[in-house]
């Protein structure tokens, strides 16, 4: 392997043996694209059961024009990317993404909204997602290039971004729990916090880290500034941390009660997914939920 070209590698790959290009038109595909790496599952609409789940770790992708290079690879290296579906949808997953209530939107000023909030941001590639189950709009840097790229291979697919679907995802849970639910989703180098109840959103951010402390800090602060005692913190995980990892021993140090999130139950799933621990592509598999 070259030291400084971008590059991608299959870390994951279920499929039914009963998926067929055949059955395209039942079939709905969802993908989560950013610089870190490309997920992608297929739906088989007639009976709400996923069928097919992969994933793609990119390396050394700094810009968009890098991720988009390296589109043709995958798509060929995936097993089920290269069909026609009679539906598919794609979040995208990237930093810049703010909220907005509804009774403040104007669709004219999304720009406005998103540059005030990100100094470093000067764009005129924004999208904006209203939240089904809440007052919000997200507004998000929407890349325009890696739009058009995806476009040539699925040319009606609906793009979103990924803290939409998992906002919505928790959204949802929080309808049927009286107390309030805090969500943390872990991914490569980055984690989501969201504090929900009775499908009113409480708290939402998105921070980057680089090690188990950085996490662990990011955390505390927000139960800080929240006046959460930690001690007394019901905490759900997903996504990229397990019982294992030190993320996860740091986390359990310093809060009360601590649990990995199940599958959503309004979907069935592949025996081939059976190995797949149940609390990992959460936002993946709920991106449906999103997806008009």
């Amino acid at each position: 392997m070259v030291v400084g070209v971008a590059s991608s590698r299959k870390t994951a790959h279920f499929i039914d043996p009963a998926f067929s290009s055949k059955a395209n038109t039942t079939y709905h595909l969802s993908i989560q694209l950013g610089h870190h790496g490309l997920s992608c599952c297929a739906l088989n609409k007639d009976n709400n059961q996923y069928v097919a789940l992969e994933n793609f770790l990119f390396e050394r992708v700094n810009t968009d024009q890098e991720l988009i290079g390296l589109l043709p690879e995958v798509i060929s290296q995936s097993a089920f990317l290269k069909e026609e579906y009679a539906s598919s949808s794609l979040a995208w997953v990237g930093a810049y993404s703010t909220l907005i209530p509804a009774a403040l939107y104007e669709e004219r000023k999304k720009n406005d909204y998103l540059n005030f909030n990100f100094n470093d941001l000067k764009t005129t590639e924004v999208g904006s997602d209203r939240l089904f189950s809440s007052n919000f709009h997200n507004i998000y840097y929407r890349p325009e290039a890696v739009i058009q790229a995806i476009l040539q291979y699925y040319p009606n697919i609906q793009v979103l971004h990924y803290g939409t679907t998992l906002i919505e995802a928790i959204l949802r849970k929080s309808k049927f729990h009286d107390d309030p639910i805090t969500h943390l989703n872990v991914s490569n180098g980055r984690f989501e916090l969201i504090i929900a109840q009775q499908q009113a959103l409480h708290y939402y951010n998105s921070f980057e880290y680089q090690t188990s402390e950085d996490l662990a800090y990011y955390l505390l602060y927000v139960c800080e500034q929240l006046q959460i005692t930690p001690k007394q913190l019901s905490l759900t995980l997903t996504g990229e941390i397990d019982q294992n990892s030190d993320p996860y021993a740091l986390i359990t140090k310093y809060v009360g009660k601590v649990d990995f999130e199940t599958r959503n139950n309004n979907f069935s799933y592949t025996s081939a997914m059976n190995d797949m621990p149940f609390h990992t592509y959460y936002s993946l598999l709920n991106q449906l939920l999103c997806a008009s």
